[in-house]
Order: C-alpha cells, then structure tokens, then sequence
C-alpha cells in the first residue's frame, strides 16, 4: 500500500513539472507588445485570455500568417489554468500550418496567449498516478487482508479451547439461594 501512495506521489512529481513549462512556452502578446512565431509542423492550439477572469468584452485580437492573411479561429475547448501565478481562459481554438505568424492584441486590456493546452498533461499526470497507485495499492490490500486472515487463524488453531458453557449441557446456573 505504501509502496502504491509512494508511486502515485513520485509519478505526480516528475509529470507536474513539464505543465509548468508548457504554461511558460506560450506565445503572448499584451496590447502594446506583438509576439511572432514560427510553427514547423501543423498543430491545433488553443487561444487564452490571460488572467482568467479578465472579460473579453472588448478584446479584439488577431492571428496572421506572414502573407498578412488572418488566420480563422476555431471554437474554444473550454479549458481553464490556474497555475503558480499564471491564469488563463480558452476563448478559441486555431489550427495552424507550418509558417511564421504574429499575434496582436487590437483593442483592449488583456493579454493573449496561444499555445497547447495544458489539459491533456494534467489528465495524464493525474490519471497516471491514480493508475500507478491502485496497481500497486490494491495488491498492497489484498496481501495485508489475506496476510491478517491467516495470522488470526494460526494463532486460533493453538489457542485453548474455551470452556463449556453450563446452558451447552442444559443445566441451569446455580441461583445462590
């Protein structure tokens, strides 16, 4: 069992760390500074609104490709991160071809950031502890319980038999009158 909580908690601290890095190698642009980037093979990114509870009433912003042409959005995933200081809303989703773009924040106060969503690493480090920990918990159990069962009965087998009870001959106790 401890072996099980011990994995879980070791799986979860070499997986955290690398959502933390991907949080960090967002593309962002705030309404004074434009970001550019270069994607060497196609992706499906999502756009965040940085802080997450900034409104996106009145934010207009803009992916173009380096031929000026604005790159279509896509409906957003739905996620949200809230991670060591970093927080941000999915508002939509992009695909995007390998090429150069610049992302521009148009009007508006709050940052923009694109990038891939951090979601999936968070699933899988949180799912694969939970899977490491019942794989090596469960067993864990079961050796304890069957290891228990079996104690109790060795140490019943040498015990003394109780004595008989008098109603067991169907004799009644003496009432002490």
């Amino acid at each position: 069992m401890v072996l099980g909580v011990l994995s879980a908690g070791a799986w979860l601290f070499a997986s955290l760390p690398s959502v933390s890095d991907d949080i960090d190698r967002f593309h962002r642009a705030s309404p004074q500074v434009s970001t550019e980037f270069t994607i060497v093979e196609t992706v499906d990114w999502d756009v965040f609104i940085e802080p997450s509870v900034t409104s996106q009433s009145g934010v207009r912003y803009e992916i173009v490709d380096a031929g000026g042409r604005r790159v279509p959005l896509g409906r957003d995933h739905g996620f949200t991160y809230n991670w060591f200081g970093r927080s941000g809303r999915s508002i939509a989703s992009v695909e995007l071809e390998p090429g150069t773009y610049r992302l521009r924040v148009v009007d508006g106060t709050a940052s923009i950031a694109v990038g891939a969503s951090p979601g999936g690493k968070i699933f899988r480090a949180i799912g694969g502890a939970v899977l490491v920990g019942l794989l090596l918990g469960v067993p864990g159990v079961v050796i304890a319980v069957v290891s228990a069962v079996r104690d109790t009965r060795r140490r019943n087998r040498h015990a003394e038999p109780p004595p008989p009870s008098p109603w067991s001959a169907g004799e009644w106790p003496a009432s002490g009158r």
